[in-house]
């Protein structure tokens, strides 16, 4: 994966589209410890186009805010430094924040090489531009307006990049706050050998590597060797598209990825960490829980903010339930570690606040996974019917479908939040037809929280299968599936890696799949495969007399496009999915407070 560059653009658009978060969240509760937030004291002045030279001799282009007096003049002495770093071009999408400047934060931007203003050729999270990274860290550090602390923020790709510069260790580095950050870049967007909807947005690449610098009026000549340095972008974007579509090497895990992956890094990221991730977003479902894990269980100082939130839609509702806003906690967290003001309260609240959905309230937790997690399978069985008891009857029989999953909240998910709102946000209903499903009934209340999977015993007619499980709350009175979280797998990538599994207490295991091409399984037809599928974490309550159910379905249309090998080995497959005594499918939930 190049970048995730059209994200942000993206983002810009999700101001008008209110109804797409998912549940209202309530009135704002007090704090459990006191703390406000201090009152703007600056105005904002901005410096545009200011030049960077990195130690190769490639200059990149930032623009400055810094807090202004009552003249429009930048105020005077040094003041802390935040920074962000974006490929989309710092001049039509800006990223700063004004609420930092305001409050006495010095915002620098920067287009990284090969992007916007600045010269080079585009390599998203390569190993030069994480070099750039730290030199920028220590340009900001080194300018007569810093005090020489740096903080790093910003949301998806600005997310990543700051975890990867984290773990370049820059001195001045105090503090980073990232927001929806993905940190297995492979298993997000391609994982299994799919193509999520993320990478649609990788093709991209080209137009955006071909976007006029911002100076092009008043400084034509660098401008013109500016844009010089774009064919090269160019064709890199190129060739990574077409060979990862058409299954080349870059369709599966391996040193690339590993090397532009935060949590392949995480021992290397020593710094104190706010990190925020949606339960509704295709980045940080997965990784912001797994990225507070590695980094808590390292003594890192790290906090984790978890909402019901699309990808263009997180901080959405707040303040609520005692939670600050977005802003808020940036400023709060800031002024403790770029800023050094002892804040005890900081320290002492919960290092977890996640929202637990169908109870439309932010609850606290000290880890992740959260204690008393009781790990307990539910079987499959005959009938579209799961127990927790053994599954029973004959294999179910699915024939491929490949407009699975348009009628679905991944549809949403899939588009960052942005696709206009329609019933397939929380029922699916109608999308279950195309597949098989499994309701459990609930004679009490379940709260699942935590990480889940599932074992299935499958055999496909082709020589591979392609499967998306969705987890959902059925009510029965109206039949409204509302979907909770998802999985999906490719069956030929199903080899375990399990130095790098998690053991889900005695009942199971998250799965780890090495995913590189050495790992590919030659599928039989006909054969029966056992199968461990990942399924994303989720708090959630399901109320009594309520169904939960697992829709198994071939493909998810809008989030998921095959490469050209993968299509042709599942093209008009037929799935059977097996629940006898000797075939016990099942699947592994996070139970709670039960």
């Amino acid at each position: 994966m190049r970048s995730l560059c059209h994200l942000r653009p993206l983002t810009a658009l999700a101001v008008g589209v209110t109804l797409l978060v998912a549940p209202t969240l309530r009135a704002a509760q007090p704090a459990a410890h006191s703390w406000s937030p201090r009152p703007a004291t600056y105005g904002v002045v901005e410096e545009q186009d200011v030049p960077i030279e990195m130690s190769d001799g490639t200059t990149l282009s930032a623009n400055i805010f810094r807090p202004a007096g009552k003249d429009g003049k930048p105020a005077a002495g040094r003041f802390p430094v935040l920074l962000v770093q974006t490929p989309y071009n710092k001049n039509s999408q800006d990223p700063h924040s004004d609420y930092l400047v305001e409050r006495g934060y010095i915002d620098v931007i920067v287009d990284v090489r090969g992007a916007g203003s600045s010269g080079g050729t585009f390599d998203s999270w390569g190993t030069r531009q994480q070099l750039d990274s730290k030199e920028l860290v220590a340009w900001c550090a080194a300018q007569p307006w810093s005090t020489g602390d740096v903080g790093l923020h910003g949301e998806s790709w600005y997310a990543i990049n700051q975890l990867l510069t984290a773990a370049q260790q820059p001195p001045a580095l105090k503090a980073i706050f990232p927001v929806v950050p993905t940190g297995d870049n492979y298993r997000s967007v391609l994982p299994g050998g799919y193509l999520t909807s993320l990478f649609v947005f990788d093709i991209l690449d080209p137009a955006e590597a071909s976007t006029p610098p911002g100076y092009t009026a008043d400084d034509p000549v660098r401008a013109v060797e500016t844009l010089g340095t774009r064919p090269a972008s160019i064709g890199n974007a190129m060739d990574y598209n077409v060979a990862t579509m058409m299954g080349g090497s870059t369709a599966y895990d391996g040193p690339y990825y590993r090397a532009t992956s935060p949590l392949w890094l995480i021992d290397k990221i020593k710094t104190p960490t706010f990190l925020v991730g949606g339960w509704y977003d295709a980045l940080s479902q997965r990784d912001a829980p797994r990225l507070f894990t590695e980094l808590q269980q390292r003594h890192v100082p790290v906090k984790l903010l978890m909402g019901p939130w699309y990808h263009t839609t997180a901080g959405q509702g707040l303040p609520v339930d005692g939670v600050p806003t977005i802003d808020e906690l940036q400023l709060r967290w800031f002024d403790h570690y770029v800023r050094g003001i002892p804040d005890p309260g900081l320290n002492e609240s919960p290092p977890v606040t996640y929202y637990r959905l169908g109870q439309d309230k932010f609850e606290t937790a000290s880890t992740w996974p959260v204690r008393d997690v009781d790990y307990t399978a539910a079987a499959l069985s005959g009938s579209n019917t799961m127990t927790w008891d053994r599954g029973s009857g004959a294999a179910d029989v699915l024939p491929w479908q490949p407009a699975s999953g348009a009628c679905t909240r991944s549809t949403y998910i899939g588009t960052f939040g942005l696709a206009p709102s329609t019933p397939c946000e929380s029922d699916d209903s109608v999308n279950d037809r195309t597949g098989l499903t499994y309701d459990l009934p609930l004679k009490h209340g379940l709260d699942l929280t935590g990480p889940m999977s599932a074992h299935l015993f499958v055999s496909s007619s082709r020589t591979d299968a392609f499967v998306t499980l969705h987890l959902e709350d059925v009510d029965p009175a109206t039949g409204q599936a509302d979907e909770l979280t998802s999985g999906w797998d490719t069956l030929s990538f199903r080899a375990l890696d399990r130095d790098r599994s998690d053991r889900l207490g005695s009942a199971g295991l998250l799965p780890f799949h090495p995913y590189t091409k050495a790992s590919v399984e030659t599928i039989s037809s006909g054969k029966v495969y056992d199968w461990w599928v990942e399924i994303r974490p989720v708090a959630a309550h399901i109320p009594a007399g309520h169904l939960l159910r697992l829709s198994i379905t071939t493909s998810d249309a809008v989030r998921f496009l095959p490469t050209a090998p993968n299509l042709a080995a599942s093209v008009g497959s037929v799935l059977s999915v097996y629940h006898d005594a000797e075939h016990p499918s099942t699947i592994v939930l996070p139970v709670t407070g039960n």
